[in-house]
């Protein structure tokens, strides 16, 4: 039997992260992997980064990790958005990309006659700046095309924030959701048994959204109040 536990885009949330990682570890797993987006948009994008790249958590980049890790100006990014990274960029320390330059940008194995895929999301050209699908032209996809994509059982990832989970041709797509990106006070992570059968499962932790709301409050990036709001439901920072 194989263990593993997956999460995704946690986006500065380092309450969360804490949480699902305490909990992880009173539990036995074989891995441990995060789908990537592990900064920006929440107020602890450095103390995710660095509680994730000093773990034995498998990190697979996201389209944010790949930002900071080539620069915003070599993305097309809605002009609004360029500032906050920016801000998000500066205040992590360089030598992290270091760190980041050896990451993949997706993971597979295949265990009892069973096949296995991560990546934060569609991988349309694995050789390009940004190499992911548009979340738009997935959704606009015929089942057919969508499975030519990936050519595994399973196929884990994260991206657009909201889990699903879908079996055409008894091919199985996961969307684990965003971890850190919550309006209330519980996270989340799955957890996959692999055996002769595979069972799937959504691990629900309650984390400090109360320590979460007073750094929103502390914090005075670009873009705060819109995060806040659409992000984390919370309407009333000052």
């Amino acid at each position: 039997m194989k263990k593993v536990a997956i999460f995704s885009d946690i986006h500065g949330n380092l309450e969360a992260l804490n949480a699902i990682l305490d909990s992880i570890s009173k539990e036995v797993y074989d891995e441990v992997i995060c789908l990537g987006d592990v900064i920006s948009i929440g107020p602890d994008s450095l103390g995710c980064l660095n509680r994730i790249l000093n773990s034995n958590v498998r990190l697979i980049l996201g389209n944010h990790d790949l930002y900071f890790l080539n620069g915003v100006s070599n993305y097309e990014i809605e002009s609004e958005k360029i500032e906050h990274y920016k801000y998000i960029h500066k205040n992590l320390p360089a030598e992290l990309k270091d760190k980041l330059r050896n990451k993949d940008l997706y993971y597979k194995f295949e265990y009892k006659n069973h096949s296995f895929l991560f990546c934060h999301y569609f991988i349309k050209n694995i050789d390009d700046i940004y190499p992911f699908y548009g979340i738009g032209t997935i959704k606009r996809m015929k089942v057919k095309e969508l499975l030519t994509i990936f050519d595994t059982e399973y196929f884990f990832y994260g991206h657009d924030h909201e889990p699903s989970h879908y079996v055409f041709n008894k091919r199985h797509l996961i969307d684990v959701g965003s971890s850190g990106c919550l309006k209330d006070n519980k996270t989340f992570y799955t957890e996959l048994i692999i055996d002769d059968d595979v069972i799937i499962n959504t691990k629900y932790v309650e984390y400090d959204r109360n320590l979460l709301v007073d750094k929103l409050r502390k914090s005075n990036y670009p873009m705060l109040e819109h995060y806040a709001l659409g992000f984390f439901g919370i309407d009333d920072l000052h």
